[in-house]
């Protein structure tokens, strides 16, 4: 049963990996131009790093809940399973993510995301003529651009585009001072994945 959920219900390693402290970053705001942006750019950065802690403390507990799910006694593959033993499976399921903090953490994410869509709705809307302005709009990508499964490659999931959208927000990522904060996400994506892959073989 592999545990995913929409970016929504969801939103991965806080109790293994430090807790995201996104390096502030000292831009030049004109306040002349782009200023709802760049207002809205801070309102939805200041949220951020929650958003993306509790992402990375769900995948962690979703991951435990399905490797315990596994090992249960009358676990049975989902392809095999009868109507009956899948609806079972679901109430294991559902107690197990209750128990061990996922729906939780879930929950923290579900509160965090209700309040960052309508930000990144207006930030999207709003055409960006500054430096300052376009941070705001590559701060809404990076958000969007983290996996909604709690098992990932370890990287951000961008357009299959040959790789045109992933080199262009790494420019715009360096233009705007985005950079470091994209390399500490970027870290802890590959250690998430890593202990998703251990997890996954332990089971």
């Amino acid at each position: 049963m592999t545990v995913t959920t929409s970016r929504r219900a969801v939103l991965a390693g806080a109790a293994s990996l430090p807790a995201l402290a996104l390096p502030a970053v000292a831009t030049p705001h004109n306040y002349s131009a782009d200023a709802e942006l760049i207002e809205l750019g801070d309102r939805f950065e200041a949220l951020l790093a929650s958003h993306m802690n509790a992402t990375f403390e769900w995948a962690l507990l979703a991951r435990a809940a399905n490797s315990e799910l596994k090992a249960h006694p009358k676990f049975v593959d989902r392809g095999r399973a009868t109507d009956q033993q899948v609806r079972a499976q679901i109430r294991v399921s559902n107690a197990i993510h209750k128990r061990n903090g996922c729906d939780a953490a879930s929950d923290r994410m579900s509160a965090l995301f209700d309040r960052m869509e309508p930000i990144a709705e207006k930030i999207k809307e709003i055409p960006a003529t500054t430096v300052a302005g376009l941070r705001a709009k590559a701060l809404v990508v990076l958000f969007e651009a983290m996996p909604i499964a709690s098992e990932h490659s370890g990287e951000f999931e961008m357009g299959d585009d040959g790789g045109a959208s992933r080199s262009l927000f790494y420019a715009v990522a360096a233009i705007t001072g985005l950079a470091p904060m994209v390399s500490e996400i970027e870290g802890r994506l590959a250690a998430d994945a890593t202990t998703g892959a251990d997890a996954a073989v332990q089971s």
